[in-house]
């Protein structure tokens, strides 16, 4: 891999690799050409990328000549539209590995008119083992390149992924625990909870820090679920924003932890002895909360892919706000469960739609109270607030 941000690879790093004659091997890889359309062509790009993906990452460079992976000329590749050729690229890429990989860069340096040396840096995958689509094989590297894995190494590459998603699951479960026995940052007035977590894969390899001390930066996107007026604090974990009244209660709050994992936590307030759930109001605030950390993710580099779990605790009873008309006396029931533990979705894309990857943990919600499916979405899956 070049030793250097993607962003300051320059032509006179690609002379010193010539220069230097620095071998393909783990981390790096030459290409005279751009893949093509067909199937010969895309299979061993695929490969290749995710043989980064799933090793150590790496540099792949298309438009240097090499022979016996040491590189010899810099020639580049004719580009007519650079725009419409990159983008061909991140479409093979998205749609030609499983799992998608949560991040990928593409740099085009100019070696000459029209002709461009195209960079993709490929990061080490914390949720590899990524499989060719096209062919079901997976792929690796050693100091030799790329190399097909055998079943041995399958298997440790597949325990290694439960294993973090394993860890993700049970963090969240502390969490819970600690809400329902109100060991939260902030002392929470009584009632049933509503609780997002966001956590980037990143806060569980070590790959991921906050700066607590930029903590203006960070309140103006951690604002607490349904409220306006707000506080914030450092604490222990990272940094809390918080509602307080008079009594130093609070209604809601969102916690930011030092890895880049998030907690926002609103009470369902009780009104007239029981406690509703208002069906446009908590789509409203889960979204709008996705939509401030994704934008807090772009400020602080926390990569994706990001696990979101939408989690209800206490809420026994709890009846859902639909409006007037739109079903029979009967049809929404209470709920019966005093937890609602919903499935994460999980984000590889910072530029996602948070209406659009919410959609399936808002029906399950619909479900839990009888009906079949949210009805804030219409028949193309757009949010319309029925």
């Amino acid at each position: 891999m070049i030793p250097a941000p993607i962003e300051e690879v320059d032509v006179d790093a690609l002379r010193a690799f010539i220069a230097n004659g620095v071998r393909e091997g783990k981390t790096i890889e030459y290409k005279h050409a751009m893949p093509g359309t067909a199937e010969s062509n895309v299979v061993p790009f695929l490969a290749t990328v995710s043989s980064f993906a799933n090793t150590a990452g790496g540099d792949l460079l298309l438009g240097i000549d090499a022979v016996d992976g040491v590189p010899t000329a810099l020639p580049g590749i004719e580009i007519d539209n650079l725009d419409q050729e990159t983008l061909r690229l991140e479409q093979v890429l998205r749609n030609g590995l499983e799992p998608r990989l949560p991040h990928i860069d593409i740099r085009a340096i100019s070696v000459s008119d029209d002709n461009y040396v195209l960079v993709i840096r490929v990061p080490k995958s914390w949720i590899a083992p990524h499989r060719v689509k096209r062919n079901s094989k997976f792929y690796a590297r050693n100091s030799a390149g790329r190399y097909e894995l055998d079943v041995g190494e399958l298997r440790t590459a597949f325990t290694m992924s439960e294993t973090i998603a394993e860890r993700i699951r049970n963090f969240r479960a502390d969490r819970i625990a600690k809400i329902h026995s109100r060991e939260t940052p902030v002392t929470l007035i009584p009632g049933g909870c509503m609780v997002v977590h966001v956590f980037p894969l990143g806060a569980f390899m070590a790959t991921t820090a906050i700066d607590i001390a930029a903590h203006e930066a960070i309140t103006l996107h951690l604002l607490p679920m349904g409220d306006s007026g707000w506080s914030s604090r450092v604490n222990l974990d990272g940094l809390v924003t918080f509602t307080e009244d008079h009594e130093r209660l609070s209604r809601a709050y969102s916690q930011i932890f030092r890895t880049g994992a998030v907690e926002s936590v609103a009470v369902l307030v009780t009104h007239d002895d029981h406690m509703p759930l208002l069906s446009i109001a908590y789509e409203q605030d889960v979204m709008s909360f996705l939509r401030r950390y994704l934008s807090l993710t772009a400020e602080f580099d926390i990569e994706p892919p990001y696990y979101v779990f939408l989690s209800f605790v206490g809420v026994q009873g709890c009846r859902f706000g639909v409006r007037t008309g739109m079903f029979r006396p009967g049809d929404v029931l209470p709920l019966r469960e005093n937890m609602l533990i919903l499935p994460e979705v999980v984000i590889d894309d910072r530029d996602a739609q948070p209406h659009r990857v919410l959609r399936p943990v808002f029906d399950m919600v619909w479900n839990a109270f009888g009906l079949i499916r949210s009805f804030n979405y219409d028949d193309q899956g757009n949010w319309v607030e029925q």
